[in-house]
C-alpha cells in the first residue's frame, strides 16, 4: 500500500479551511485537509458572513446550495452603530 502525498496541508476545517479546499480542488490540487475535533458540529460556528465571505462563498459556487441547505438565513444588510 502506497502513502497518497500531498503538495498542500489545511489546518483546520472551519470556513476558511473548507473554502480553501474547495477552490485548490476546482484548480486541480488534491489538499490534505486536518482538523482536531471529532465529529461533525450541527452547525456552522460562525454567527455571520461579511459581505466579501459571501462574495467568496458565491464565487466558489457554493453559496446557493449553502442558502438552500437550511442553515443559513439571508440577510440583505446589516448596520452596525458605535
Amino acid at each position: 500500500m502506497t502513502k497518497e502525498r500531498h503538495r498542500i496541508t489545511i489546518a483546520g476545517a472551519g470556513i476558511a479551511g473548507l473554502a480553501l479546499a474547495i477552490k485548490l480542488r476546482q484548480l486541480g490540487e488534491n489538499p490534505l485537509l486536518i482538523e482536531r475535533q471529532k465529529g461533525i458540529f450541527p452547525q456552522i460556528k460562525g454567527e455571520f458572513f461579511q459581505p466579501h465571505g459571501v462574495a467568496a462563498l458565491q464565487k466558489l459556487g457554493i453559496l446557493r446550495k449553502f442558502l438552500e441547505s437550511g442553515d443559513a438565513v439571508q440577510m440583505n444588510r446589516v448596520s452596525h452603530h458605535f
